[in-house]
């Protein structure tokens, strides 16, 4: 079995030492100076800016209520909340909830699609309103927003 040793040019440079065995496994002797003498010069990247990219940045988040997502929600809860005032019953009142989002009346165990249009169809136009009025086609809510209207959105 052969065995290797320091090669003849370390050895003619370092000696048999530590140093010449780390040079060789080519790791950083701990009598060599961390610190470079001259610092390397930094080159920044710069990404491509947006324009009002600080103004953007800048600014705090603030809280906003969905106007027509709220509306179909509370559409879809007023026939309930009637009821439960009304009569007391607030079994009742929570069957109608539940018939209103699912079609399916938990009195007596039928299912109507006509019941949804008492609480799941008012949500979804909410939503649809929300999405359409309030995104990108109208651009209701950046208008709000420019002028300076608190806490509403569509």
């Amino acid at each position: 079995m052969v065995r290797k040793g320091l090669p003849k040019s370390i050895i003619k440079k370092y000696g048999i030492s530590k140093k010449a065995w780390a040079v060789y496994r080519g790791k950083k002797s701990k009598s060599s100076n961390p610190r470079p003498k001259k610092k390397a010069r930094k080159v920044r990247t710069y990404l491509a800016r947006r324009r009002y990219s600080r103004k953007r940045r800048s600014r705090s988040r603030k809280m906003t209520v969905p106007l027509a997502l709220v509306g179909g929600f509370a559409a879809s809860v007023a026939r309930p909340l009637k009821t439960a005032l009304d009569t007391k019953d607030f079994q009742l009142a929570a069957w109608q909830l539940v018939e209103g989002y699912t079609g399916f009346y938990p009195g007596d165990g039928s299912f109507d699609v006509t019941r949804l249009n008492f609480g799941l169809v008012p949500l979804i136009m909410g939503a649809v309103v929300h999405k359409f009025v309030g995104g990108s086609p109208l651009n209701v809510n950046a208008a709000l927003a420019r002028a300076n209207v608190p806490l509403v959105r569509v």
